[in-house]
């Protein structure tokens, strides 16, 4: 993965391995389709593949409160079987331009979404405990 290579952090269990993966199927979480496993993989350059059927709205359902200004869900892999999954994976590896654009809004997403607002909640967490 790319987004990690320059990363001086000992990782274990899941996300040392999804450094080194491209995609990484996620199944359901208890109650919906959203786990900690989608995270897990984001944040170490992965890209999550989900599956649900798409007449449903579980994609919007689950991920919705996430979309930018454009409306879009996370820069994941959503399809409405594993079947089609397997199909848009292997044309993304046929398509590395493709596929490493794909990798590098998943890593941008993860920053606009937890790290900046991490950063930003900090820092008013930082100025409060100092009385300012």
């Amino acid at each position: 993965s790319f987004c990690c290579d320059s990363v001086d952090t000992k990782l274990s269990g899941p996300q040392a391995l999804y450094t080194n993966t491209i995609f990484v199927p996620i199944g359901r979480g208890q109650l919906s389709l959203d786990c900690f496993r989608i995270y897990e993989a984001a944040f170490s350059g992965a890209i999550p593949v989900l599956s649900s059927p798409l007449s449903n709205n579980e994609f919007q359902d689950t991920f919705g409160h996430y979309a930018n200004s454009r409306g879009s869900l996370p820069p994941f892999v959503f399809a409405p079987t594993w079947q089609e999954a397997v199909i848009e994976l292997e044309r993304l590896l046929r398509a590395p331009d493709e596929l490493e654009l794909l990798q590098r809004r998943v890593v941008d997403w993860v920053f606009e979404n937890f790290y900046y607002s991490q950063r930003s909640y900090l820092g008013v967490g930082n100025r409060l405990k100092k009385g300012l």
